[in-house]
């Protein structure tokens, strides 16, 4: 599938499934430099490479990716200051940020690179510790992609953010995305791609694999090529998801393999993927998700086992992330966790709990708070021994642990012998 030609100079129209993308991707990257910048920094160092920037800006005016990305780093200088200054806490000594801009269309670049320009003087002019160095490359990512690893290792980022929204499959691969986990110690992927189209190349999947589970689930990938209205059907939703997490979770330890919700009649054709190693990072992704209802389409069941399902579960359904998951969430949540913790017998710490389940969720990380506080089968204990009450108060260096006398685990129980 050859790549898909924009005349940036013109002005491009913005597509749904690219203000979904770019809305999670703003709302994540909010979260993300508040949860990675806390209060004890002094310094903030962060990398953010663009692999596929556009023209920077649309039609209507929306910012693009690029744009996004500096203009939510300039928010969070700003606030971070004021928020710093009102709680006596010490001023952030600057933010230091290589961002690397990649594109490969000429024209493309001719309508970002003045759009760079402008948002660098302003930031200069505006005084801001936020100290941004922009590096403009151009050519296919794969090719440039070698240069930038070396570059982002040479420097010793650790806090590393990839955003890859290729037009062309043929300029991103799997072992790529999995070099980019390796090599850095903090790093995240965005990975925005056409799902007709990965099925397409045989590099990035085993054909034979994916045409069994899609047989198995819903039917051939010459059916999908043939007929549009089959890809709008809620099985096929699930299959895919199904095959796309079973495909991306051998390259992260948690992958998000949630379909863009399309309006229309146009069926889900657009994966917004997130790839990271660290549970805290699919926590808030999670979280982003509720406050963006109707963004991502899952195809499951709620709790702690979403895929866990056969064709004749009758608990499988659709979900957008608004308020039914939410609500169904805490039902089956009051089932699942106990039976998560009594995996590791009695009691687990909090943060070995998270990195057990959030790669197979949906929850919101309040809903798994407030059950494990209101369940009459669990405690939660710091580390000292202590009770915890409240749901706000949990920290990821807590216990959770089954009560002894327990009301939906009689299995779990010391079995007495009957008397003779």
């Amino acid at each position: 599938m050859p790549p898909k030609v924009y005349k940036w100079a013109e002005g491009v129209p913005l597509e749904d499934h690219t203000a979904k993308k770019l809305s999670v991707l703003r709302s994540y990257f909010r979260s993300y430099l508040r949860v990675r910048c806390t209060p004890i920094n002094r310094k903030f160092k962060i990398s953010i490479v663009d692999g596929f920037a556009g023209g920077g800006i649309y039609e209507c005016g929306t910012s693009g990716s690029p744009l996004v990305f500096l203009e939510e780093l300039a928010a969070f200088s700003d606030e971070t200051k004021i928020w710093r200054k009102e709680n006596n806490v010490p001023e952030l000594e600057g933010i230091d940020c290589l961002f690397v801009v990649n594109e490969t269309d000429p024209k493309a670049i001719a309508t970002l690179n003045p759009l760079l320009d402008h948002w660098e003087a302003l930031n200069k002019a505006n005084g801001r510790k936020l100290n941004v160095s922009i590096l403009r490359k151009q050519g296919p990512f794969i090719n440039v992609y070698p240069e930038v690893r070396s570059l982002l290792l040479d420097y010793r980022f650790s806090n590393v953010l990839f955003n890859i929204d290729p037009c062309g499959y043929t300029q991103v691969n799997l072992p790529i995305i999995q070099d980019i986990l390796a090599s850095f110690k903090s790093a995240e992927v965005f990975f925005t791609f056409m799902i007709g189209s990965l099925f397409n190349y045989s590099s990035w999947m085993n054909p034979e694999r994916t045409n069994r589970l899609m047989l198995k689930f819903c039917g051939t990938q010459e059916q999908f090529f043939r007929d549009e209205s089959f890809r709008k059907k809620a099985e096929w939703l699930g299959a895919v998801e199904k095959i796309v997490y079973h495909e991306f979770i051998r390259t992260a330890r948690f992958a998000s393999p949630f379909a863009v919700n399309q309006n229309g009649n146009t069926g889900y054709n657009y994966w917004l993927m997130h790839f990271a190693n660290s549970h805290r990072a699919r926590e808030v992704y999670n979280d982003i998700l509720y406050k963006n209802t109707g963004v991502q389409a899952h195809r499951g069941k709620s709790g702690l086992k979403m895929l866990g399902y056969t064709s004749s579960d009758s608990r499988v359904r659709t979900f957008d992330w608004g308020a039914d998951l939410r609500s169904e969430n805490l039902i089956s949540l009051r089932d699942d966790l106990p039976r998560a913790i009594s995996e590791f017998g009695d009691a687990v710490a909090i943060q070995t709990l998270k990195a057990s389940i959030y790669n197979e969720t949906t929850s919101h990380s309040d809903d798994i708070k407030s059950v494990l506080i209101d369940h009459t089968d669990i405690e939660v204990l710091t580390k000292s021994g202590g009770k915890r009450r409240s749901p706000g108060s949990i920290s990821d260096d807590d216990i959770v642990r089954l009560n002894d006398q327990r009301q939906l685990f009689p299995i779990l129980k010391t079995q007495k012998k009957p008397k003779s």
